[in-house]
């Protein structure tokens, strides 16, 4: 309950309209009247609102536009302190005061201290004796050890990841863990470029096993008698491009390819289909091949067949099997500086 008015209301009704009435100054009225100039303006301006709200029932009274001037207050500063706690959610990895004080650090311009500290329940004592601290050895430490690692890392046109910046850190002196240096070049968000991804592999259901025709026998005796095929990936301009070749293991020659933007039977067929235009064996030609993640490379084969049968008259056989067995070495390595085997997954071989 306020406390009462030394001014009885017969009084203050008749200085309103005094002062609505009169032609003169609030302050003059509120000298001749013999009250204090802010409160007579208070007076006739409850007045008017009292007016206005009987005009109008749906408006609001003084008393309700502060209590609605606080609530908006409080909104706005719980809205605050929402975003504080949202952008702060990175620095609460772990319960450490120490993620806390940096945060303030990091935003003290922005939302003050004061408030940062009250939302992240920290003290400022705590926090100005964090600023005033001098850093640790180890944090020098590290902060030397950033430098070489970006010098390392741009060196490098960006492409060095953890494993090779510690090679190069060991090589040049410095004395250090693989693991401590991911983590500095995390947290300098360094990333190595990645050059192969990982293949989806064809389900094992869908693949018949067959006898191995090659029976690890990778030198034959004459060209066109054991062709390798493999299919791989390279990073270019405009992105991923994938290369599918065939190999003969006799001359180690390419003798036929095909490159497009995915890995699918087409892309594989097509090398086939070179290899046969090209060389147009005249007997029956073992074809190896990783089984990899081309699943529909059988229907391309049969298709293939269709196409061989009628060249010069000559049946040619041809073959296609899923062999059940890794093969441990590796075939068609390379051609003119481009890799063509990874050593892994089940071979299929065809005759």
């Amino acid at each position: 309950m306020g406390r009462p008015s030394r001014y009885p209301e017969e009084f203050r009704r008749e200085a309103v309209q005094m002062a609505l009435a009169s032609n003169d100054s609030r302050a003059s009225v509120a000298r001749r009247l013999g009250v204090n100039e802010t409160t007579l303006r208070n007076w006739v301006a409850n007045e008017l609102a009292e007016q206005a709200r009987q005009a109008n029932p749906l408006s609001v009274s003084p008393s309700e536009f502060e209590e609605l001037r606080r609530l908006r207050r409080e909104v706005a500063e719980l809205r605050v302190e929402k975003e504080i706690l949202r952008k702060a959610a990175a620095y609460f990895a772990q319960d450490d005061p120490v993620c806390r004080f940096r945060f303030v650090a990091d935003h003290r311009h922005a939302y003050g201290v004061k408030r940062l500290c009250r939302v992240l329940a920290v003290s400022r004592s705590g926090f100005y004796a964090f600023t005033a601290r001098t850093p640790s050895p180890r944090e020098i430490g590290d902060t030397q050890l950033s430098s070489a690692i970006a010098v390392i890392y741009e060196r490098s046109h960006r492409t060095y990841g953890a494993p090779r910046v510690h090679a190069e850190l060991s090589r040049v002196g410095w004395r250090c863990g693989r693991k401590r240096v991911a983590r500095l070049m995390r947290a300098h968000h360094l990333v190595g470029a990645h050059t192969r991804r990982r293949w989806r592999t064809a389900r094992p259901e869908v693949i018949v096993s067959a006898a191995d025709l090659v029976r690890r026998n990778f030198d034959p005796s004459g060209p066109d008698l054991l062709w390798a095929a493999d299919v791989t990936q390279i990073r270019t301009g405009e992105g991923w491009l994938y290369l599918a070749a065939v190999l003969d293991l006799w001359s180690r020659r390419v003798v036929g390819w095909a490159m497009g933007n995915a890995v699918n039977a087409e892309l594989v067929g097509d090398a086939l289909l070179m290899a046969f235009q090209r060389r147009r064996p005249d007997r029956r030609v073992v074809h190896h091949s990783d089984r990899g993640a081309v699943g529909e490379f059988n229907w391309s084969s049969q298709h293939l067949d269709q196409e061989v049968r009628g060249w010069d008259g000559q049946q040619i056989g041809s073959r296609q099997r899923r062999v059940g067995r890794r093969c441990g070495r590796r075939v068609g390595r390379r051609w003119r500086g481009v890799s063509t085997a990874n050593g892994s997954g089940r071979r299929s071989l065809a005759a």
